[in-house]
Order: C-alpha cells, then sequence, then structure tokens
C-alpha cells in the first residue's frame, strides 16, 4: 500500500514538473549542479564512497558558460592482513558550450526543456592514503598525501529543465569521472 502512495505522489509531483514551462540555457544563468559519479580515472580498490561532484557555471553568453568544479571520492582496498584507504579531491575549471541556442537551430517542441552541451575541463587532482595492518603494528596508521596531477579532458553533457529551477544532467568523458548524473538548479 505505502508502495502504491509513493508511486501516486511520484506520478503527481512529475506531471506538476512536467506542466511548468521552462526554457533552455541563456546568458546570466547561475547553475549550481550536484552529482554523483561513475567510474573515477586512474583509481583502484573498492569504492567506499563513489565520486561526489559539485559545480557552478555561470551563463557569460547564450553560446557560453563557465565556472569551478568539485569532486570527492574515497576508495579501499583490502589484502589478507593489512588495508589502505585513500580520500581523492579533484578541483579545477571548466567551461561549455550550448549549441543548441545557435541560430541555424531550428525550433522544435521540447527545445525549451533541453539543453545539451560540449565542455572542457582542466585542474589538479589530489590524493591521501592511509594504511593499517593485522599482522603488523608498525605500518598502522602509515599513510601520505601524494603529489597533485593534472586533471584534463573533455566532455558532453544534457540537462533535461523539469521546470524553471531544476534539471536532471547526465555528463560522459574525462573529468570527475567518466559518468556523472545528478541534478542541475538554476537561477
Amino acid at each position: 500500500m505505502k508502495a502504491l502512495n509513493y508511486t501516486a505522489l511520484i506520478i503527481m509531483v512529475s506531471s506538476v514538473l512536467a506542466a511548468v514551462q521552462a526554457e533552455s540555457f541563456e546568458q546570466g544563468n547561475h547553475l549550481p549542479q550536484v552529482g554523483i559519479g561513475f567510474g573515477l580515472p586512474g583509481i583502484g580498490g573498492d569504492f567506499y564512497l563513489p565520486p561526489f561532484a559539485f559545480s557552478y557555471e555561470y551563463g557569460f553568453h547564450k553560446f557560453v558558460s563557465g565556472g569551478a568544479v568539485f569532486g570527492l571520492s574515497w576508495s579501499r582496498y583490502k589484502s589478507y592482513d593489512w588495508e589502505w584507504v585513500a580520500t581523492y579531491y579533484s578541483f579545477g575549471a571548466r567551461a561549455a558550450f550550448h549549441p543548441l541556442n545557435l541560430p541555424v537551430i531550428p525550433d522544435f517542441t521540447s527545445k525549451d526543456r533541453m539543453d545539451p552541451y560540449l565542455g572542457i575541463v582542466a585542474g589538479w587532482n589530489a590524493s591521501s592514503v592511509r594504511t593499517k595492518s593485522s599482522g603488523d603494528p608498525r605500518y598502522d596508521g602509515y599513510g601520505g598525501t601524494f603529489d597533485p596531477f593534472p586533471l584534463w579532458g573533455t566532455y558532453a553533457g544534457f540537462r533535461w529543465y523539469f521546470n524553471e529551477y531544476l534539471a536532471a544532467f547526465a555528463e560522459a568523458g574525462r573529468g570527475i569521472s567518466w559518468l556523472n548524473i545528478g541534478l542541475t538548479f538554476r537561477f
């Protein structure tokens, strides 16, 4: 019965959100995003926490946005008598091109709800490691911070606006992770 009530609530909320008129990307938009990633480039072990990405973009032009991104993740590798836990931090700048606003793109029914984009990201990754040994206490707490290494790449993304202020997004490419999904807020 509870599942039926939750399903009915989700359908009603979705219907209301879908009925609200939304607009596509515009100059002056503020776009904070929060998402979860799948696949972290260059990382081994099991994930304690999958990559979380937080970003902010500003619409500098009707075709171009730019901003910052921050990512955080933890992973663990466990052997028979020891384990290591690593924390990964990523931060950088990003810029995106929004081609749907080009004048050569004709109007169509859902154009005001979608925002496809292509982007670049550049910044730094950093990590720290902590170890724990059940066999030899000399190795407990051993760890350190590794030198930062570059974060760079390209990505393709898509936002679907439910209303004027909220969109779901998906991004694929080299960045915080290989695939990110989440929510975009617009104000």
